[in-house]
């Protein structure tokens, strides 16, 4: 990456990078400009692959387990009983004690 820091030729950098892309500014008669934005996209996530690499995906644990859905369930009933009551005295303390349930 050090190229790009170095005041290089922009042009020469690009040939570097992508040299299988010809640089072009323009449009052919017969290229749509739907072609020309993907190919520019292309040219763009090679080029910014080529620079800064490849990320492999960050794996998270599977936190959200049964008891999770369980405690889930229980709240958004509440919440649904809530609306149908119009949220009477009740049906509003159900609701929020659902809500602070904390899974042990």
């Amino acid at each position: 990456m050090s190229f790009l820091s170095s005041g290089t030729n922009p042009y020469a950098v690009h040939g570097r990078l992508v040299p299988d892309v010809p640089f072009d500014h323009g449009l052919s008669d017969s290229e749509d400009v739907s072609e020309a934005w993907r190919g520019l996209r292309d040219v763009i996530i090679n080029a910014a692959g080529a620079v800064s690499g490849r990320m492999e995906r960050i794996k998270y644990k599977n936190w959200f387990d049964g008891e999770c859905e369980q405690v889930t369930n229980k709240k958004n009933q509440a919440y649904k009983r809530m609306q149908q009551r119009n949220h009477t005295r009740g049906a509003v303390e159900e609701y929020h004690e659902a809500r602070r349930k904390k899974i042990a």
